[in-house]
């Protein structure tokens, strides 16, 4: 069973993947583009084959995408702890994006032990990058707005 995704997630997926694009090279390049157009042709599992060595290989932005897959069931099983994981890879090779997440993966407890403090951590890092997607509400309650 696979999860809605918006509009938004696949946008977001395509422009990350022109800019990975632009800076990867040869090879690698192509199995990065070749998997965005197989997961704009909701082939999820065709885009996880292209982007898993690439993610273990090290590569941020396929470490973005399989976290995605993994968030939400595309082409593999739903698994939050392995979301996490890939979204924690990328953040700690300062991919912004998946500092957020990892952020509200710790806020909310997906896939991690919820810890307020690390998702903290996480939001000051996107905060540092002068991007307001991360505050804290009157209550003192994080929240992130993807």
């Amino acid at each position: 069973m696979t999860a809605d995704i918006t509009d938004n997630t696949r946008r977001t997926i395509l422009a990350a993947a022109l800019c990975g694009c632009l800076a990867a090279a040869g090879a690698a390049a192509d199995d990065l583009e070749n998997g965005v157009r197989a997961f704009h042709e909701e082939r999820y599992a065709a885009a996880a084959r292209y982007w898993r060595p690439l993610a273990q290989a090290g590569g941020a932005q396929a470490q973005i995408f399989m976290a995605t897959l993994y968030r939400y069931g595309l082409g593999v099983k739903t698994d939050p702890a392995k979301a996490a994981a890939w979204y924690e890879k990328a953040a700690l090779q300062g991919e912004v994006d998946a500092q957020g997440e990892i952020g509200f993966f710790y806020e909310l407890g997906l896939g991690v032990p919820q810890d307020a403090a690390a998702a903290e951590r996480w939001y000051d890092m996107v905060r540092e990058r002068g991007l307001c997607l991360a505050d804290t509400n009157p209550t003192g309650r994080l929240n992130y707005r993807p």
